[in-house]
C-alpha cells in the first residue's frame, strides 16, 4: 500500500514538472518579454509579494523575494508598479505569459469580427458641415439600435501626410456622437484611411 502511494506521488510529481517544462520551453517574443518586469528585471528594491495561491507573503528585499520564487521553481513578476510598494506575484512566467497571448489572440479575433460587423459611415477631408451633419445624424441611429459604428476617413494624395489635421477631423466627428457612443480604442491609419470604432453607449 506504502510503496503504491509513493509510486503514485511520484509520478503526479513527474507529470507536474513535464507540464511545467512544456510551458517554459513555449517560445516569447523579445519585444512582448521586454515589457514585462519579471525576475531580474525588476528595478524596485523592496516589493509586496503575492504567493502562487494569492497568498501574501509580506513586503521583502528584492533578492530576497526572487530567491523565494526561485525555491519554488517558479518566476517573480511585477504585477503593480505603481503601488507603493511595487507588487509583485509569483508565477510560472512561461505559463502566464502562453495565457496571455492567447488572450490577446481571441480580443484581436473578438474586435476584427466586430469591426466587420459594424455599419461603416465614410468621411473625406473636405467633406462640408452640412454633409458631416448628415451622417452623424446616421451614425446617431445606428448606436440607438444598439449597433457599432465603423468611422472612416478616406484619405488623398498628400492628405495621408497631414496626421494633425486628420486626427482633428475624426476627434471633432467623435464628439458629436459622444451622447450615443464610445471609443475604446485610439483611431488608426491603414494606408490612405483612417478610422476607429464606436460602441453604442449602454443604458
Amino acid at each position: 500500500m506504502c510503496g503504491e502511494f509513493i509510486s503514485a506521488h511520484f509520478l503526479q510529481k513527474e507529470e507536474n514538472t513535464i507540464n511545467n517544462k512544456a510551458f517554459k520551453s513555449l517560445p516569447v517574443k523579445p519585444d512582448k518579454v521586454s515589457r514585462d518586469l519579471v525576475n531580474e528585471r525588476i528595478p524596485f528594491q523592496t516589493v509586496m509579494v503575492i504567493g502562487p495561491d494569492g497568498a501574501q507573503l509580506g513586503v521583502m528585499k528584492r533578492n530576497e523575494a526572487l530567491r523565494v520564487s526561485e525555491d519554488m521553481g517558479l518566476d517573480l513578476l511585477v504585477v503593480s508598479s505603481k503601488a507603493t510598494p511595487p507588487v509583485c506575484k509569483i508565477l510560472d512566467y512561461g505559463k502566464y505569459h502562453f495565457e496571455k497571448q492567447k488572450k490577446d489572440r481571441q480580443l484581436s479575433r473578438n474586435q476584427r469580427i466586430a469591426a466587420r460587423d459594424a455599419k461603416e459611415i465614410k468621411f473625406k477631408m473636405s467633406t462640408g458641415d452640412h454633409d458631416i451633419e448628415y451622417k452623424i445624424e446616421t451614425c446617431r441611429k445606428y448606436l440607438e439600435k444598439g449597433m457599432k459604428v465603423k468611422l472612416t476617413i478616406c484619405l488623398r494624395g498628400r492628405e495621408v501626410t497631414k496626421s494633425e489635421l486628420i486626427e482633428a477631423a475624426m476627434n471633432k466627428i467623435i464628439a458629436l456622437l459622444k451622447d450615443y457612443g464610445t471609443v475604446d480604442k485610439k483611431p488608426v491609419q491603414e494606408g490612405k484611411t483612417y478610422s476607429c470604432l464606436v460602441n453604442p453607449i449602454k443604458k
